[in-house]
């Protein structure tokens, strides 16, 4: 699908710049369309003016925003610098969120006017629809700017995970392991290409994010809104005719809800529904496709520390269990260990892919927790595999399902493993190659085989 290798590379520059690239909903009564073109432009003008502010390849530059397309173009346009993007989320206490600009050692903060109050002081910003001197606007430097290459082994963004034991944990992410992930979802990029993907879950969570990585990448059309609302969501599907639809459980258990605006909506333009970063029932599904009567319904996995796209498609083509999660795609190893260690059918789950993080930032004993030597990340996540090889979460009770079977895997895994402090690399020439894209799509875009409307 792409051959980037700086995940600021993604815009295929050579396809129609007229193509909308982003219908931005911050104002849904006058939504703002950005042509990929324009997006472009705007990206470069965002890479220079980072530089020109004294920022260098390797500085880390955080985002504390709503959704927005000068987020993406923030984002997009830190990477393509050789800078290193750190979405914040902006649900965090105000402590939390000092902490983890401290902890990754951001530079500078793109931010809004909502969001400006949790900035501390000594530290520049930039401000997304802001008035003054600080405004976003007044960042970018017009002009175009060639991509800074990057290394196999080069940080491209720093994603902090949700911290419900602890201290959101910082985790770097690699631009060619990203890209691998993109890759191994959409080889050819057929998959999205043709679609109008809904945005509402947060961009500052693996969620939202990848699939605005995917969007670009694939050249489709992505619809954003700035936070999600069970109404708001349904009107932007009615209205946009939006064909692909990314999200959480809660998030359409939600729109579930709405049963007077469901049935005054046609909501028929829907193909495909993506679910995941939650657990998932049954029952949820079986609503979700009463909902959307003619969507191909996918229960996704994946972890910010090993990458999306794990689990998909059986490669003999075998029919999917709709609770199941899939089978090992192109590239992932995946183990089920018992409480001694063994593999099993059913267990903790551990993960190697060509995404997984070399470590947690800052946190040599949590890396030494979580990760082996050999690269194989502990999950946590309790699973269970059928006779066909599908992968499914468990829900009841299992041959590893209590805090002590977990705790004794973990006490022994650190008799053997071993850590280090985790550091980034600046960036380097040549770009990467080491990892190769799958042969197989990932069931994040299982759809019906008739394009969709563009």
């Amino acid at each position: 699908m792409t051959s980037a290798a700086n995940l600021g590379d993604l815009i295929d520059r050579s396809k129609n710049p007229d193509k909308v690239a982003i219908v931005d909903l911050a104002d849904a009564a006058k939504p703002l369309e950005t042509t990929y073109g324009a997006l472009a432009a705007r990206i470069d003008s965002a890479a220079r003016g980072l530089l020109a502010r004294g920022l260098v390849p390797g500085d880390r530059v955080a985002i504390l925003a709503a959704n927005s397309t000068d987020y993406l173009v923030a984002f997009f346009g830190a990477m393509r610098a050789g800078l290193i993007a750190v979405p914040v989320g902006f649900k965090f206490p105000t402590a939390t969120i000092h902490y983890i600009l401290a902890d990754c050692g951001a530079k500078c903060v793109v931010t809004d006017p909502e969001r400006l109050a949790d900035c501390p002081a000594g530290i520049e910003r930039a401000v997304i629809g802001g008035a003054g001197p600080d405004r976003f606007d007044a960042l970018l430097e017009p002009g175009a700017f060639d991509c800074v290459p990057t290394g196999p082994e080069d940080v491209g963004m720093i994603l902090y995970t949700s911290g419900s034991t602890g201290r959101p944990k910082g985790v770097p992410l690699t631009h060619a392991g990203q890209i691998w992930v993109l890759n191994n979802i959409d080889p050819d990029g057929s998959a999205l290409g043709q679609e109008r993907v809904l945005v509402a879950a947060p961009l500052y969570h693996m969620n939202g994010l990848l699939l605005s990585k995917l969007v670009v990448a694939t050249h489709a059309r992505e619809v954003l809104l700035p936070q999600f609302r069970a109404g708001a969501y349904i009107e932007a599907i009615a209205h946009h005719r939006c064909t692909y639809l990314t999200s959480v459980p809660t998030m359409l258990a939600l729109v579930a809800g709405e049963r007077e605006l469901l049935a005054a909506s046609d909501l028929t333009s829907v193909r495909v529904v993506m679910m995941g970063s939650a657990p998932l029932t049954q029952a949820l599904i079986d609503r979700v496709k009463a909902i959307f009567p003619g969507a191909a319904v996918s229960n996704a996995y994946g972890t910010t520390e090993a990458g999306a796209g794990t689990f998909g498609a059986h490669p003999d083509g075998m029919p999917r269990p709709e609770i199941a999660l899939g089978y090992p795609q192109p590239g992932v190893e995946a183990r089920l260990v018992a409480d001694d260690g063994s593999n099993t059918d059913e267990g903790i789950l551990l993960l190697r892919t060509p995404a997984t993080m070399t470590g947690y930032l800052n946190l040599p004993e949590m890396t030494r927790e979580r990760l082996s030597q050999e690269g194989w990340y502990d999950t946590g996540d309790i699973m269970r595999r059928d006779r066909d090889g599908f992968f499914i979460s468990s829900a009841g009770p299992t041959t590893c399902s209590s805090a002590a079977a977990k705790t004794s895997i973990r006490a022994r895994s650190r008799r053997c493993w071993s850590v280090t402090r985790v550091s980034i690399k600046p960036v380097w020439s040549p770009p990467p190659t080491r990892y190769a894209a799958g042969s197989r799509s990932h069931s994040l875009c299982a759809r019906p085989a008739s394009p969709a409307p563009n």
